[in-house]
Order: structure tokens, then sequence, then C-alpha cells
């Protein structure tokens, strides 16, 4: 499913009410462990999870033969005005998946960046994962 410019408008909301919605505008990387952390999400908040990504990452939704998905470039204002909506993983909610987006983001940067924090409990924390959560390589 590919999406254009207005995306609260062109997905069908019905599709996408009970689900959580990851939108992966970031790196190639991030991507990954998001979709390295798929099935703990659903597990958690009981829910599956719909990626919105850019176009370039669609490979990282066939390595891990994700199909729910949709593709959309936002711009820098677009992404904050979903962080200013909503700052934690909710169903039926868009989420900026990255740490840089959180309220609490330089805690969180500065900790990795200090070597007192894997990147991949970053990403835990991002999502709202629990410590035990599982990436599926």
């Amino acid at each position: 499913m590919v999406v254009s410019s207005k995306i609260s408008e062109e997905l069908d909301k019905s599709k996408i009410a009970n689900k959580i919605i990851l939108l992966g505008q970031f790196g190639l990387g991030d991507t990954m462990l998001l979709c390295g952390f798929k099935n703990a999400l659903e597990e958690y908040y009981n829910a599956s999870v719909h990626f919105i990504i850019k176009p370039t990452h669609q490979v990282v939704m066939k390595m891990y033969r994700i199909e729910d998905y949709s593709v959309k470039v936002f711009e820098e204002d677009e992404l904050r005005e979903f962080v200013n909506k909503n700052s934690k993983v909710k169903i039926g909610e868009y989420f900026v998946a990255h740490p840089n987006y959180l309220n609490d983001d330089y805690k969180l940067v500065n900790e990795f960046l200090n070597f007192k924090m894997s990147f991949f409990d970053v990403f835990k924390k991002t999502l709202g994962l629990p410590d035990d959560a599982r990436f599926e390589y």
C-alpha cells in the first residue's frame, strides 16, 4: 500500500484503528530495529503493528516478511505535529518511533552515547517495552 501526501485522509482508518502505527522515518538501521521488535510490540500491546516507512526501507519489510506497511516520507514539521499529539505508543495513534522525538530524548541518547545503554535498550524504552522484550533478527 503506497500512501501519498495526506496520510490521515488516505489511510483507511477502520483498517488501522486497532493497530499500533509506527512512523519509521529515519535510518535503515532504525527501521530494522523496529521490525525486530514487531512481535514483542504485538505481544506486549496486544495489537498488530502497521509501519509507515520511507520508500527506500521497503527492503527491510521484505527481509522481515512484513506486509502490513505503508510508504510515505514525512517532513520534520509533520513529525513534530504527531509528537505533540502523542508521545507514547498507543493503539490507533501515530507514533514517531525514534528516541530523538521523546520528551526526555536527551536522557536516553546521553545514556547511549556514554555507553550506559545499548541501542537495543534505547529502542525498547522508546517503544515502551519491558526490559525482557525479545528482539528478533
